[in-house]
Parts: structure tokens; C-alpha cells; sequence
């Protein structure tokens, strides 16, 4: 099921290397109906952690280490339905990106959710799911994984979007994202093991 992921985070352009904000995220290959299925691991996003609090998360165009590249898949938070309340960026440019409103300052939080091509904004909007997964496999610098925080509002840490990264993160024993894999969409907030919140859209 697994089709890409992204990790080894590193702090975004003018970010103080110092931060100690962290995370990890895979997503699964297209079901039948078209859904592509994540998972997103934030760490350390709160005002201790010299990030502030989190406040988006989106899968960008482009390679992370030379480019700010578009939006092209909102992650964090959906533009719609989603159970934290929201705020349009100030002239973030077109279209509206919407945060989360307060941000979350949190220790360790999962995000688990799906995105059909319906969501595909700025370069994809209008490309099909096989066309974003054929770009996904032709190349590691088509896109990347990009954390926004409170005191970096252009993105606090960032990652490349890998075909080569493994599906299984060091704490767990099964594949990320495996409990959407059917890309059931469902709102809810649940406590987890090890005292962190999976949050699922």
C-alpha cells in the first residue's frame, strides 16, 4: 500500500538550526476510489521548542533545499471540515491558505486523513491522482513536506517526498497509515499511547 513518505526534517530557509521541532510522513497509494491516505507526526511544536505552535502542515512543489516551491496538497487543515477552527492567512496569495486557529502547541500529535485530486491546488490543480503519483515515483525532487509553525508562518521544517522512505517509523511495528487504508474520512480526537492525540479528518 505504501507509495511515498518523507523524513530526516530539516529547519526551512532563515529558521534557527536551533529548533527542536520534528517530524514524519508517509501516505499510501490511491484506493479504488481515488483517496490517497497520510499520516503526519508532529513533535515538539510549542513555544519552547523555538518553532512556536503548529499551524499547518502541506505537500509542496519542488525541492526543499533550493526552492519555496506551491502549495499543491493542503494536509493541515483541510479547507473544509475540519473540527479546529480555522483562519484564512493574510495576504498569503491565491488561493487562501487556512490555519489553525489557535495553533496547537503540542508535544507529540498524529494526523491521520486522506486527500482525493479533487484537493490538488496551485501546479496540480486539475492533474489527475494517477498523474500526482506518476510525478511522485519519477523523481524525490518533484515535492516535499512542509511544517508551518507560529514563528515561521513560511514553514518551520521541511522534507522531501521519497519513494524510498521506509513505511514503518523507528516506534512502531506497523505501516503508517495502514488503519486508513480503505481512505475512510472521519472526524474525531482520540488519546493514543504514550500520552500523544491522533487526530484523524
Amino acid at each position: 500500500l505504501f507509495l511515498a513518505g518523507a523524513k530526516d526534517f530539516q529547519p526551512g530557509e532563515g529558521v534557527d538550526s536551533d529548533i527542536t521541532t520534528s517530524g514524519l510522513f508517509f501516505m499510501n497509494k490511491p484506493n479504488a476510489q481515488g483517496w490517497i491516505t497520510f499520516d503526519l507526526d508532529v513533535e515538539n511544536a510549542n513555544p519552547l521548542s523555538g518553532s512556536g505552535g503548529f499551524t499547518m502542515g502541506h505537500i509542496h512543489a519542488g525541492n526543499s533545499s533550493t526552492v519555496d516551491g506551491p502549495v499543491v496538497v493542503h494536509l493541515i487543515p483541510t479547507l473544509e471540515n475540519w473540527p479546529t477552527p480555522t483562519s484564512p492567512v493574510p495576504d498569503s496569495g491565491d488561493p487562501p491558505l487556512s490555519v489553525l486557529d489557535p495553533p496547537l502547541n503540542i508535544d507529540d500529535t498524529e494526523f491521520v486523513g486522506a486527500f482525493s485530486a479533487a484537493q490538488f491546488v496551485g501546479p496540480l490543480e486539475g492533474k489527475t491522482m494517477d498523474e500526482f503519483v506518476a510525478l511522485v515515483r519519477e523523481s524525490d525532487e518533484n515535492f516535499y513536506v512542509n511544517i508551518h509553525t507560529t514563528d515561521y508562518p513560511g514553514g518551520a521544517i521541511r522534507a522531501q517526498l521519497s519513494t524510498s522512505v521506509s513505511p514503518f517509523s523507528p516506534s512502531r511495528s506497523r505501516p503508517i497509515g495502514a488503519a486508513l487504508a480503505a481512505g475512510g474520512i472521519v472526524a474525531l480526537l482520540s488519546a493514543i499511547a504514550n500520552n500523544s492525540t491522533q487526530i484523524a479528518i
